[in-house]
């Protein structure tokens, strides 16, 4: 499956690759019924709800969708997270302006929540730079698996979030993929109280 999204990322666009992701993570089961539609589409039938985003790889697309495995029925959003580790994270991370990438490089780093460096370095953000500061931030997160420490990027995500919808968005999606059994004390206890934290 990862191959798969791979694929797609490589032969489409950013703003296609984006646009797909955003599709998964707006959907309430990571399920998109537009590839189903595709999956099941002859060479001939027109497609009504294209992505505009997709529009101009339309022919790779219906192609694309034809390949194994087929994933209409599969919640994407775990192997989403999984992909974007090989290009869109990059992607994005490639574009942010240098006071971003410093600011990714602080609050990965961030000790306590009342830091006065990750309030500087978050005061250096403007509102577009969140969610991608985010990515990066949870792009760090994914290298170590081990959930049982307190994790000083997960504290530096929690500030982002704290400015952020749809930063917040992003990690509560991401901490779900994670599929933890269950979830650590001091996540519980870093994130008690935020309205945008649900599990």
């Amino acid at each position: 499956m990862i191959t798969k999204l791979a694929l797609f990322e490589r032969c489409t666009d950013i703003d296609a690759t984006e646009g797909f992701h955003n599709l998964i993570n707006e959907s309430s089961n990571g399920q998109l019924s537009i590839i189903s539609e595709l999956e099941a589409a002859g060479s001939g039938d027109e497609i009504a709800n294209l992505p505009k985003s997709w529009e101009k790889h339309e022919a790779f697309i219906r192609d694309w969708a034809k390949l194994l495995p087929h994933f209409g029925d599969t919640d994407l959003r775990p192997a989403v997270y999984l992909s974007r580790e090989t290009v869109s994270v990059r992607q994005k991370s490639g574009s942010m302006s240098s006071s971003a990438q410093d600011a990714v490089s602080t609050l990965i780093q961030v000790r306590t929540i009342n830091s006065p460096s990750a309030k500087t370095a978050l005061a250096t953000l403007s509102g577009s730079e969140f969610l991608p500061v985010m990515e990066a931030i949870i792009e760090e997160m994914r290298k170590d698996t081990n959930w049982k420490r307190t994790r000083s990027e997960f504290r530096g995500a929690v500030l982002v979030a704290d400015r952020s919808e749809e930063a917040a968005a992003a990690l509560v999606r991401f901490f779900k993929s994670l599929q933890l059994e269950k979830t650590p004390a001091w996540v519980s206890t870093m994130v008690k109280d935020k309205t945008w934290w649900n599990e």
